[in-house]
Formats: structure tokens, sequence, C-alpha cells
């Protein structure tokens, strides 16, 4: 069933109005028609049912059949902080990381990112990931939008999430550590379901030396993926589905 992600500002409790670019969306992109019924994600974690029973030429109306509770994400949350690869690896780590659950994503400039000063990431392109991750979310049928926090530098955000989560285990992906078992490193640093996990991972070329002394300096655990060396969006998804597996949160 089609799920579509809209603003309730047009819900009764038995009826929601569409309008503006999410009726172009579900009735002029989707064809959705008179009597179709799918559901509407955005209200406190829940999907409600609904069925459409007028459509005039700019604005459409659906009667609600029932309301059911979405799954929330389970505990530990996974925090992503991406240092910025290119445009289109961007684009593809968002949308996998909005699938896979994670809770939010952080972006980094860092010494090998692929933009060098917040300001380079635009407006538009900002808007343009918020709506992969607006459509990640209905094909998903996760019940929150995924957080997408504006760039900051290395250090910036190693400092702010010290001070905001000094107690969350914090983990970073350097292909020059020596590999050893990703099961062991986890299970060593004793996780459970009350932390936040804070996941550090690189753009094209990883992350220099010195940022990998300092995060070590600022608490991280340097964890290995292999002896290989990944893409950026394996190695993002290939960490957090191990974490995942190992935590029992699939």
């Amino acid at each position: 069933m089609r799920r579509y992600w809209v603003n309730l500002e047009n819900l009764s409790n038995e009826f929601i109005i569409f309008e503006g670019d999410v009726f172009h969306h579900i009735f002029d992109v989707c064809r959705q028609t008179l009597g179709s019924q799918f559901e509407i994600l955005g209200k406190n974690n829940s999907a409600l049912l609904v069925e459409v029973t007028e459509i005039q030429k700019k604005r459409a109306t659906a009667k609600i059949i029932s309301e059911r509770l979405l799954p929330t994400l389970p505990l530990p949350l996974l925090s992503v902080n991406l240092a910025i690869p290119k445009i289109p690896v961007l684009e593809s780590t968002i949308e996998r990381c909005v699938e896979l659950g994670v809770y939010e994503v952080n972006l980094m400039i860092s010494d090998f990112s692929f933009i060098k000063k917040s300001s380079e990431l635009s407006a538009s392109r900002l808007e343009r990931l918020h709506k992969i991750i607006l459509s990640a979310t209905q094909q998903s049928g996760r019940g929150q939008l995924m957080k997408l926090n504006s760039p900051l530098s290395f250090l910036t955000r190693l400092e702010m999430n010290s001070k905001e989560s000094p107690q969350s285990p914090r983990l970073l992906a350097y292909e020059k550590h020596e590999p050893s078992s990703l099961k062991n490193q986890i299970s060593s640093l004793h996780l459970n379901r009350s932390h936040k996990i804070e996941l550090y991972i690189g753009s094209e070329g990883g992350f220099s030396d010195k940022e990998a002394l300092l995060a070590q300096n600022h608490g991280l655990h340097v964890v290995s993926l292999g002896s290989q060396v990944l893409r950026v969006e394996t190695a993002c998804l290939s960490l957090v589905v191990s974490l995942k597996y190992e935590l029992g949160l699939f």
C-alpha cells in the first residue's frame, strides 16, 4: 500500500484535505483516484488509512478509515557523522540510512571531504536532501523523519557530540587501523540499549592521520571494517548493519 508523508494542518477527526504540492504528488504524479485507499504518515508515530471521497481541480478530500501505530526506532539510536562525499554518493548514503533506521545524519567538513566550506552546500541542495529523506521515509514506512544536520567542521562536531552526549559510545571507521574482528570491538564497548551510538564515517579518502589521532584524543574508538578499502556508502552501511545485527536491532 502506498504511503505519503503529509503536513497535517488540514486534518480533522474524520477527514483530511490535500492541497498544493502534496495534492500534485498524490493525484497528478501517483495517479490516485476517487475511492483510492492509502496511508498518510506524520501524526505522532502513527499511520492513517484514508479513502479518497472527493477530487477537485487542485484539492482533494479523504475520509479517515483507521489508525495504526508504527514501530518506534529501537534503542540505542544510531547517529551517523558523515564527512561529505561527492554529491551522488551523499544522496545515496542518506537514502540508505533512512531505510536502515538511522536516527540522524550529521554532515561534517573534514580534510578529505568533497566540500570544504558549509556555504558550498547550497539551500537548494539541502532541500533536495530533505526530499530524498521524505521519499525514503514514505517508501520504508518508518514513523519518524531522519534528522539531517547542517555541516560542521570535524573538530566542532567532535567537541559538540562530546559535550551533548558524553556517555554515548563513539566509533570511527578508519581503514589504516589494524584489521580485527568488528564483533569483538563492539563487544568490548559493552553497548546497551540505553545509549545513542555515534558513528564517524569519512568521505572519499577516509580520515587523515591527524584526524584519527584527534578522534582518539576525544575518546573515540577506532574500528576497522576489514583489510579492503570500502567506498563511502559501503563503509557506512556495513557499520550500521553490523551494529544492528550485533545488538539485535533488526
